[in-house]
């Protein structure tokens, strides 16, 4: 069995240059630590996926939908969380459950500890205007600094050049900004892992 972990091509170059896929650090709400990084059965995603959180920029064509695949023993089932997590009460668990809207719990899977990339089966993009699952293709990741000195992670995905920087938001959250980059891809700095 596989499972499909759901994010967007704001985030795919940060998860590439660290290497892995790490849990949040930072808890939303008021749920217990640990959290978790997510995963579902589904291969259509759900409406608690990352790359839905931004749909006019998907719709628009700046955002791409990014989907890792990785065998199922990966991840744990949501219902096993309150005897690995005791933490997480049965108040938690149906707090969360009941803000996903349309979204199965059966259908979710998580684990509390990063995830090496490399143990991807396949990791795919998907647009707005081409709303097929397809190859991510070369996930060669390139760095920039602004003129303000912040850094840029720059990808060439689906035929375009996609940049995103990282930044920290209320909480502790981390958050995206998309940009362009106005030389050519290939002039730019391998990134460093981070």
């Amino acid at each position: 069995m596989i499972v499909y972990h759901y994010t967007s091509s704001w985030h795919l170059p940060w998860i590439l240059a660290s290497r892995e896929l790490r849990p949040p650090s930072h808890s939303i709400a008021d749920f217990p630590s640990p959290d978790f990084i997510w995963a579902t059965t589904d291969p259509n995603g759900d409406n608690t996926a990352t790359a839905r959180t931004s749909s006019r920029a998907y719709r628009s064509g700046g955002l791409l939908q990014v989907r890792f695949t990785f065998e199922a023993d990966e991840f744990f089932p949501w219902d096993d969380v309150p005897h690995r997590h005791p933490q997480w009460t049965e108040k938690h668990i149906k707090a969360l459950e009941a803000s996903s809207g349309k979204s199965d719990p059966r259908a979710w899977r998580c684990r509390p500890e990063a995830l090496d990339v490399e143990r991807a089966l396949a990791i795919d993009v998907r647009s707005y205007s081409n709303n097929k699952w397809r190859s991510a293709g070369n996930l060669d990741v390139r760095q920039a600094k602004n003129m303000d000195g912040s850094l840029w992670l720059v990808m060439q995905l689906d035929g375009k050049v996609v940049a995103s920087k990282r930044s920290l938001a209320k909480f502790g959250a981390e958050a995206f900004e998309a940009g362009t980059i106005a030389v050519p891809f290939e002039s730019l700095a391998v990134a460093q892992k981070i």
